[in-house]
């Protein structure tokens, strides 16, 4: 057998590293305390530019590079086992593989090798040739070190330098870098460790964090206010009064607290010793007490002042007195900070992004609610949750006749509203149509009805008292609707107005039509409908005696239903004719077996609306009276019956219902202003009475809304939203104090004393489809959303913002829709499903694409026809006797007899001679002899603002008879009418005359419009004035006598 070393062909590999330089081969000899210098070395390959794409790499061979030290000792090796094999016997005795070396053999080689290596060491292909190095110009500067790098004693992992690509003709070539002899380079710690988890990291960053000082954290910060313990636990505890924050594009935090850091407290250490030559204090928190107990304590931080960089003489004096008190912050420096939670903006995407997130945890994991969500969900509510939290504005409307003061959902997503109206004798000018409106979501129209109206009454004094007035304005006016409900069993509509009326309606496709017209002697306040299908109807009325009246609608006489009245069994206003008790609330029951039973909240009323008419002692006084409707009589409420009622709510499946009454009782706690008292069936009762089972103390004043919603068997949240902008909840399962107080913002309407008096507060409040979402309306404007079942932060958000307060609200009965008002007139409405929003209502910016919703006006209803005239009188009234009248066509296409303003103005001014008229046409009306019975007279000019008083100095030097009386009377030019007949010339009166007809034929003549475009002027709703009143006319305006000219 024979050796044969045969050499293995050379690898091929692809360089895909940069371009860098090499770094300087290091000696096996070098020491730790060597320095290395890093220098680009020279080579022909591709340069890498710095304005340029790296060179493309080209395919090199390990044999056409220089070996490294590590390959020429193999080479040496070989090369020696070859010259010893060729000069021994052992190569004439046969097969290699069969020969045994001998001890002897072994020990001659080893003396032979000896100088056979280092004869090949000495010859030039085995030696270590050092290269030269020299920069190429094409190498930037910038790669240099400024100086030489040192090497460090303990152990390093250099990494592997990188493959220079050199061409194969290339003579000289780059040795590759030998790390020294004392790093260890065999380690395996060389190959890279994975990196941590996240987790870990995060944990190590925040360790690291904790040890770094709080200046560190906040170098950006120019200054660092300190405060003393005091102040920052104020702000722990709840900030009372606002903190206005600067604002910044980046929505940073705003720093209100940053801890001295060590390296702070040592300069000021090094301060004061510099000062006051005290050496030998160590610079610490301690070093400083010792200094504080040597010297004033006013006198630190006048020394330190503003030398701290971020810190004023004020933050000093805050931390030195925190030190001295032993209150500072305990562990590492902190730096406390307020941001302003955008809870709006995190919303929907939290929105969006949980519904995939249950869906996959209720695949994965069933209604279990744990698992992947971590903690317990249930998924009904939660889906119900994310479902309701879709609802958006998708219409508008304004310009209603006043507030929004009532709302009813109907079948067909249909929802009837009522407003109020300016009906009193001191505004009545400002009364307007739109008091009953009729929203339909199919067609997006808002249209108004005009059927709860009365004649406008005849005013004694004010502005609204003249004819004129009269003959100015509309001759109906629209009444207050203030209540709305509707009865699903028997498919009837119910309103009640300030017309004293309440009206039943029957649904007849997009519209409502009245069946009938129940009156009443005073204004109805409330109308509702039993729930049980028995077609029973309450309506309550402003009078002290039978004012509630039962309807049982008669479905063949809806006009002449029966009906009987229940009436207050308190007679404490009995013979007053100026207060009585009304009712103030009333409400049907709602669970099965109490829907037949009507709780009826009475309070004292002064028909004056002056709260003085009521004695003080019976204020606070009031009824809490339960009818039974099927039998006629009344339920017994054992406890708390005679205080004053704001409100009253039954439980939706017990027997039982909710009162929000004054304080009664012997002993009220201090800060309690109304209570709110649970009434349940009583058992062992057998007449059926209710009894009082618990009672919750409010400490606001008036409550305008109460609400239940059940959250167990026996429990059930109660809110009360009151007049002070805040809604207190209470879960009776908790006790008797408020679990949240949920606050609303200041009121868009000003107050001038007491906001519970003067303000409306909140007057809307729903709950969703689950405990989980309650609504709130307020009188700033804000509908909210709240979660009730946080015990912090429970508000989620704004749902909307109105120009004016939230005045009413309702839920459609899927709870997929809201609508609510304000007391601007308009109505919002609120939908889950955007498709619901019309096309209609919206415009597109000119010059973009962005489209927005633009506010629609209600539809109005066709005038109706005016009312008939009242009787003429024949008695000797001033303004009626002697008159003619005239006939004059009226609304609607019928005539009336009336006298005109020039008739009313001639028989009230000229005839009783307190006017009369000037000889001169130009001149007109002037001060009669009695006119001093006009009482017409500017009442500032005269002293003690009397007419009977002379004028005061300004104003007497203003008369005529003054100027005359002083500057003597001047001749007076008066302006007389050019009569044209009276012209000599025949040929300019004829051409007047021509010129006269010709302007005369291009006035419209209303009489030669044909009859057929007319009728469809008629039908397209133009406005026609017919009766000659078309007020093409122009106010007269006397100029004084110095300016007056000849014309």
């Amino acid at each position: 057998m024979s050796l044969a070393l045969t050499a293995t062909a050379p690898r091929v590999v692809i360089d895909l590293t940069l371009d860098e330089p090499p770094a300087t081969p290091l000696s096996p000899a070098a020491s730790p305390t060597s320095r290395a210098v890093i220098v680009p070395v020279k080579h022909h390959g591709p340069v890498l530019l710095s304005d340029g794409p790296p060179a493309k790499k080209r395919r090199v061979e390990i044999g056409d590079m220089e070996k490294s030290p590590e390959l020429k000792s193999w080479d040496i090796a070989v090369q020696t086992v070859k010259t010893l094999f060729k000069s021994s016997p052992l190569l004439q005795k046969g097969d290699l593989g069969d020969i045994v070396l001998s001890n002897q053999v072994v020990a001659d080689f080893e003396d032979r090798a000896a100088p056979v290596v280092q004869q090949l060491a000495a010859q030039p292909r085995y030696r270590q040739v050092k290269p030269k190095l020299e920069l190429t110009p094409s190498m930037p500067l910038a790669h240099l070190p400024a100086q030489p790098v040192p090497i460090p004693s303990r152990p390093l992992l250099l990494p592997s330098p990188p493959t220079l690509p050199l061409p194969a003709a290339q003579s000289q070539r780059c040795p590759r870098p030998r790390p020294p002899a004392d790093l260890d380079t065999t380690t395996s710690s060389q190959i890279p460790r994975p990196r941590a988890p996240l987790r870990q990291r995060l944990h190590r960053a925040a360790k690291l964090d904790e040890n770094t000082p709080a200046g560190d954290r906040w170098t950006f910060l120019k200054a660092k206010p300190y405060l003393d313990s005091k102040t920052r636990g104020e702000i722990a505890r709840g900030i009372k009064a606002r903190i206005p924050l600067p604002t910044n594009g980046a929505g940073l935090s705003v720093p209100y607290h940053v801890d001295f850091s060590p390296r702070e407290v040592a300069q000021m250490v090094e301060i004061v010793e510099k000062t006051f030559c005290m050496y030998g204090i160590p610079k610490t928190k301690a070093g400083l007490v010792r200094i504080l107990n040597q010297l004033p304590v006013v006198t630190v931080p006048n020394v330190i002042g503003d030398s701290i960089s971020g810190r004023t003489r004020g933050d000093v004096w805050n931390f030195l007195s925190d030190l001295r008190s032993n209150t500072l912050c305990s562990g590492s420096p902190r730096v406390l900070s307020l941001e302003k939670t955008n809870l709006q903006g995190r919303a929907p995407n939290r929105r969006v992004n949980r519904v995939p997130a249950l869906l996959l945890a209720r695949e994965t994991e069933g209604n279990a609610g744990f698992g992947r969500m971590r903690n317990y969900e249930n998924f009904q509510n939660q889906f119900k949750v994310c479902h309701e939290d879709e609802l958006q504005v998708i219409a508008e409307f304004t310009n209603c006749a006043g507030d929004i003061s009532a709302m009813s959902w109907l079948p067909g997503d249909k929802v009837m509203c009522g407003t109020t109206a300016h009906s009193d004798a001191h505004n009545q000018q400002y009364n307007k149509p739109g008091n009953l409106l009729l929203y339909s979501t199919k067609r997006g129209v808002l249209q108004a009805l005009p059927d709860h109206r009365i004649p406008r009454p005849a005013v004694d004094k004010g502005e609204n008292s003249t004819e004129a007035m009269r003959q100015s304005q509309d001759p109906w006016l629209y009444s207050s609707v203030v209540a709305t409900d509707y009865d699903k069993a028997t498919g009837r509509a119910f309103t009640s107005s300030f017309d004293r009326t309440v009206k039943v309606w029957d649904l007849s496709g997009d519209s409502m039509v009245v069946t009938a017209t129940w009156p009443h002697q005073g204004n109805v306040n409330f109308v509702a409908a039993a729930k049980d299908g028995s077609g029973r109807v309450a309506t309550a009325a402003d009078v002290p005696t039978a004012a509630i009246r039962v309807y049982t609608v008669d479905a063949d006489n809806v006009q002449d239903s029966p009906y009987h009245t229940v009436s207050c069994t308190r007679n404490d206003a009995a013979g007053s004719d100026k207060w009585a008790y009304v009712p103030a609330t009333m409400h049907w029951g709602r669970a099965p077996g109490t829907q037949h039973l009507l709780a009826i909240g009475y309070s004292p009323r002064s028909f004056t609306h002056d709260d003085a008419d009521i004695p003080e002692d019976k204020f606070h006084s009031g009824e809490i009276f339960l009818w039974d409707a099927a039998r006629r009589c009344q339920v017994p409420v054992l406890t708390m019956t005679t205080a004053n009622v704001f409100e009253i709510i039954w439980h939706p499946w017990l027997p039982r219902f909710v009162v929000a009454t004054s304080p009664s009782g012997l002993l009220v706690e201090a800060g309690t202003r109304t209570n709110i008292h649970l009434f349940q069936l009583d058992g062992e009762r057998d007449d059926g009475a209710y009894s009082e089972v618990q009672k919750l103390d409010c400490p606001a004043s008036d409550v305008n809304e109460l609400t239940i919603m059940p959250n167990s068997l026996l429990h059930a949240y109660i809110t009360a939203g009151c007049t002070d902008g805040r809604i207190y909840v209470w879960d009776t399962a908790q006790g008797d104090r408020p679990i949240h107080v949920l606050k609303h913002g200041y009121p868009l309407d000003d107050f001038t004393c007491d906001r519970e008096k003067e303000d409306t507060g909140v007057k809307f409040t729903a709950w969703g489809s689950t405990a989980d979402r309650f609504y709130t309306g307020s009188s700033d404007g804000v509908v909210k959303v709240w979660n009730v079942r946080r015990r912090h932060r429970p508000l989620i958000g704004n749902l909307l913002e109105a120009p004016g307060p939230i005045s009413c609200g309702a839920f459609s009965p899927d709870l997929s829709k809201l609508a609510i008002g304000d007391a601007t007139g308009r109505v919002f409405l609120l939908s889950i499903d955007k498709r619901d929003a019309l096309e209609e209502h919206f415009v597109k910016l000119p010059g973009t694409n962005r489209r927005i919703r633009r506010p629609q006006p209600f539809t109005p209803h066709p005038e109706p026809p005016p009312p008939p005239p009242p009787p003429s009188s024949t008695g000797g009234s001033t303004g009626s006797t002697g008159s003619t009248g005239s006939t004059s066509p009226g609304r609607g296409g019928t005539t009336r007899e009336t006298p005109s303003i020039a008739q009313y103005s001639r028989e009230r001014f000229l005839l009783s001679r307190q006017l009369s008229l000037h000889p001169n046409p130009t001149i007109g009306a002037v001060q009669g002899p009695k006119y001093p019975l006009t009482g017409l007279y500017c009442l500032a000019a005269h002293a003690s603002c009397s007419p009977d008083d002379p004028l005061l100095p300004e104003y007497e030097r203003m008369q005529r008879s003054t100027r005359d009386a002083s500057l003597g009377q001047r001749p007076r030019r008066i302006r007389r009418l050019k009569d044209a007949a009276a012209r000599l010339d025949p040929a300019a009166a004829d051409e007047d005359a021509r010129r006269h007809a010709a302007n005369a034929s291009a006035d419209l003549d209303l009489d030669a419009i044909p009859a057929d475009v007319m009728q469809d002027l008629v039908r397209s709703g133009a406005q026609l004035s017919l009766d000659g009143d078309e007020g093409w006319h122009f106010d007269y305006d006397e100029s004084p006598s110095w300016l007056a000219s000849d014309v």
